[in-house]
């Protein structure tokens, strides 16, 4: 090889060399943000990551919830003579979480994930090694979300009351009318009837029916032998002190034959009785009475008959169960006024459900009437029209039956102008007395029914009743809107939640853009806060030190958490650091969550309930606290009751999570209605100014073993590709170096001497 040749070579792999040594030691800052893009960040349905992030059945990360339930064992003692509450505490009980990303999009040019988390719990029988039917027995946290709303005991009474209201006058206006005046399904009696009649008929003679036989000896009496060998008319002895009708054989025939036009048996004519009961002397009326020869008297009779036989039928088991009443006679109370129209009925002329009721059975109408009908003009309530009650001469002054009970029960805020709503003051006060009558005779004693002997104050239900729906039976009536009372929403569809990925700016993954629709959270805390911090689907930025603090947006606490490097430690063969809940920002004073009492997260304004969080057992809260109740472990570790995630650095995957918060009702030191004296729901007093613990719940959140091989393997390649490269770049640039030095000395070397040569050769030329 020539010099020249030599020279430029040398030069070439100079340039390789030098290129090697610059790659291998700087292009990693290039590099090492790709490598951690392509394994970290998720910017589209094709992302290698994606399916584990979305989730499923088949999930990689597992996710157990952890349930330790505080039993009441004196529940008797605490509601009638104020006993300090006595816990046991009950568990594990574990339910499985799934979880699935749907409606997935990438804004952004995938800068961002836009999705919806749904999620769905099952009871893991093996590791909770109880059953989910399990009885817990505690204080119902809607009623006493109920009381504290309300102020008092007689203030929710009338709150409820309002509330039963309309749940009853939906009922009767609808699904009564439906099933027991025929008028929309006329076949429902039509069919009770036909079924009763068929039933006596075969019980009193073993061959087939026969309606001859059947008026023989059912409806003119001849099996009472007093009326034997005598016609007595239609006997119906559920009306009239069974007394005879007087309707003649002739016409029972005709009332009871199936092909006769409007026959009680003719489904397709049925409801001609209905409208002729509905408005009164209408040609329905002239059209029975002229079909069947009889008179408006005998028809009464024999609507009443058929109510009286055939509605309990429907009406009371249907209604006992709906509303879990204990009689039927607990629906007396809605008799409120004389003015229940329905099917036609008027103002100036309303039907009352008196109509269609026994008078017995009711047991309150009498009373209603009472004070009602010596009203000039008269006052009735129209159901129809929200509700109100009015003046049935101009329609004017009208007052809303919630507006009534308030009054009764001394509600300041109501205006006690009588003139207001068109009544003297002797008329009002008649209104008055109703409303208070009602409420304490009728309308407390339905409640009493509804929430059993404790009216309410403990609820006694299975595991899966407290983790899924801890509202008791009509909550409703308690509270205009009550809060879902669970632990868990199961198969729920969460709101939209808008996050970074991570592929613009890696520090950014997971972080928040909007949960729950929105970058910030408005009328909850004291002031709107922003919603600022990391998913809880396991994703921090990587590499991490022992000085980062990781933030998370929890949707239980509806706030901003922040934890704390606290230890290192292994988790599959994987060193990580262990984050802990910072305490003091968390449970510590802050007016803007509204927290005074250290120790205790208030999420009331939240939860639309007294519902305070704590570390489980109570720990660090004041002593006087943890004393006030029976039953309250003594914890010894912070790190066994409190939050703490698990996160490998260099990455920032977390590898397990131990989320806990206990949830406690708080009655708060003026409670006014905790030792009421004059209770009607037989809470004879409770202790004020204590904390009620309800459960200790959990989250623990572990990577699968596959999972965690997957991260070894991304921990290798970010943590040495970088020292890799360098390696590689020195190990093969620094060589070409050498080699380039060498070659072109050699170069330069060989152009000396053939300099020297061509030097020797001219110097005698020249002499």
């Amino acid at each position: 090889m020539g010099a020249k040749a030599c020279i430029g070579v040398g030069v070439v792999i100079l340039i390789l060399g030098l290129l090697f040594i610059f790659v291998g030691t700087f292009g990693v800052d290039y590099v090492l943000p790709k490598q951690k893009t392509g394994y970290l960040v998720i910017d589209s349905e094709k992302s290698p990551q994606f399916k584990d992030w979305a989730g499923g059945y088949d999930q990689k990360v597992e996710y157990d919830m952890v349930f330790y339930f505080y039993n009441l064992t004196n529940a008797d003692e605490v509601r009638y003579v104020g006993a300090t509450p006595n816990y046991t505490t009950v568990g594990p009980y574990i339910y499985r979480r799934y979880r699935k990303s749907i409606n997935v999009s990438f804004p952004d040019g995938g800068d961002q994930i836009k999705f919806v988390d749904f999620r769905e719990y099952q009871y893991n029988q093996e590791k909770s090694n109880r059953s989910q039917y399990d009885l817990i027995t505690n204080m119902n946290p809607v009623f006493l979300s109920a009381l504290a709303q309300a102020g008092s005991e007689q203030q929710m009474l009338g709150g409820a009351a309002g509330g039963m209201f309309p749940n009853y006058t939906t009922y009767f206006q609808g699904e009564f009318i439906s099933l027991y005046t025929s008028f929309v399904l006329p076949e429902n009696l039509h069919n009770a009837q036909t079924a009763q009649i068929s039933v006596i008929n075969a019980t009193l003679h073993d061959s087939t029916a026969s309606l001859e036989y059947f008026l023989d000896t059912w409806c003119n009496g001849t099996a009472n032998t007093t009326l034997i060998g005598n016609w007595a008319g239609l006997l119906l002895s559920e009306t009239n002190g069974g007394k005879a009708t007087n309707i003649s054989k002739e016409s029972a025939a005709k009332l009871l034959d199936p092909s006769q036009a409007l026959s009680l048996l003719n489904s397709d004519n049925i409801t001609a009785w209905a409208w002729d009961r509905a408005a009164h002397n209408t040609s329905y009326s002239t059209l029975i009475s002229e079909t069947f020869n009889i008179s408006t008297e005998q028809i009464q009779a024999i609507w009443d008959w058929r109510i009286k036989s055939f509605g309990p039928t429907f009406i009371y088991p249907n209604t006992i169960a709906k509303y879990n009443l204990s009689q039927i006679s607990d629906l007396g109370w809605v008799q409120f006024g004389a003015g229940y129209d329905i099917l036609g009925g008027t103002v100036d002329a309303p039907v009352s459900i008196h109509d269609l009721f026994p008078t017995e059975e009711i047991g309150y109408y009498a009373s209603i009437e009472m004070f009602l009908v010596p009203m000039d003009p008269p006052y009735f309530l129209d159901w129809r029209n929200t509700s109100q009650i009015f003046n049935s001469v101009t329609g004017l002054g009208n007052m809303t039956v919630f507006q009534a009970f308030a009054l009764s029960m001394g509600d300041p805020t109501v205006p006690t102008n009588f003139s207001a709503w068109g009544m003297n003051s002797d008329q009002g006060n008649q209104v008055y007395i109703v409303v208070v009558t009602a409420g304490i005779l009728q309308v407390v004693p339905a409640l009493q029914s509804v929430f059993g002997d404790s009216g309410g104050l403990i609820l006694n239900q299975t595991v899966d009743d407290w983790v899924f729906n801890c509202n008791p039976y009509m909550a409703n009536l308690l509270l205009p809107s009550p809060p879902p009372c669970s632990l868990l929403l199961n198969n729920s569809v969460f709101s939209t939640a808008t996050i970074f990925s991570g592929k613009k700016n890696i520090s950014a993954i997971n972080e928040y853009i909007e949960w729950n629709g929105s970058p910030s959270v408005s009328g909850v805390w004291a002031e709107t806060i922003p919603v600022k911090g990391c998913t809880e689907l396991g994703q921090f930025s990587p590499d991490q030190t022992k000085d980062t603090v990781l933030q998370t947006f929890n949707d239980e606490f509806v706030r901003t958490m922040t934890l704390k490097y606290n230890s290192s430690t292994v988790i599959e063969k994987i060193k990580v650091n262990q984050f802990v809940l910072d305490y003091n920002a968390t449970f510590g004073v802050d007016p803007l969550y509204f927290q005074t009492i250290p120790g205790f997260a208030n999420m009331t304004s939240f939860k639309q309930a007294p519902i305070y969080y704590s570390l489980w057992d109570m720990m660090y809260v004041d002593e006087s606290y943890r004393q006030s109740v029976i039953g309250v472990a003594n914890a010894t570790s912070e790190f066994d009751v409190t939050t703490s995630i698990y996160v490998e650095p260099i990455t920032g995957n977390t590898l397990r999570g131990e989320k806990r918060l206990q949830a406690n009702m708080f009655t708060p030191p003026n409670c006014s209605w905790c030792n009421s004296s004059a209770s009607y729901l037989h809470n004879n007093g409770f202790p004020p100014n204590t904390f009620y613990p309800l459960v200790k719940a959990g989250e623990v959140s572990e990577i699968t073993a596959s999972l965690a091989a997957d991260v070894r393997l991304k921990i290798e390649a970010l943590k040495y590709g970088a020292r890799y490269g360098l390696i590689v770049g020195l190990s093969v640039g620094i060589p070409l170096v050498v080699l380039a030095i060498v070659l072109i000395l050699v170069g330069k070397r060989r152009l000396n001497r053939e300099y020297s040569r061509i030097a020797d050769y001219s110097y005698p030329m020249q002499r």
